[in-house]
């Protein structure tokens, strides 16, 4: 990464974040265009679907729906996934969960920690 202003490098790291979340065969490659992972712990965090690129809703959502069956799971929709894909989804009966900033800050120009020994 070049910059903190970089953002793709940034989802990318998220997206890997989340899919380690899965452990072995439980998530898609994290780069994948649809990549859904699964933990099936029962919270919405764990599952989901972290974006959708070069494919339709409809296509993404059935298989969505399919792979997370019986899981409390959610969709990420961010800047890496195709443009419409939250209007599509609030049209296809989703519900807005939240609306999450994207923060970075560069550790390198971070001033020294002055914590006291206990």
């Amino acid at each position: 990464m070049r910059s903190i202003h970089d953002l793709e490098p940034q989802l990318a790291a998220n997206r890997r974040y989340w899919t380690g979340w899965a452990g072995v065969g439980g998530a898609d490659e994290p780069d994948a265009d649809v990549p859904i992972y699964r933990t099936d712990i029962p919270h919405s965090l764990l599952n989901g679907v972290l974006r959708i690129r070069n494919q339709s809703l409809d296509q993404a959502v059935e298989t969505a729906k399919q792979r997370l069956a019986g899981s409390v799971w959610r969709w990420w929709v961010g800047a890496d996934s195709d443009a419409g894909t939250a209007d599509g989804l609030l049209a296809l009966g989703a519900t807005q969960f939240a609306d999450l900033p994207i923060m970075a800050v560069d550790v390198t120009k971070l001033a020294p920690s002055t914590t006291r020994p206990s």
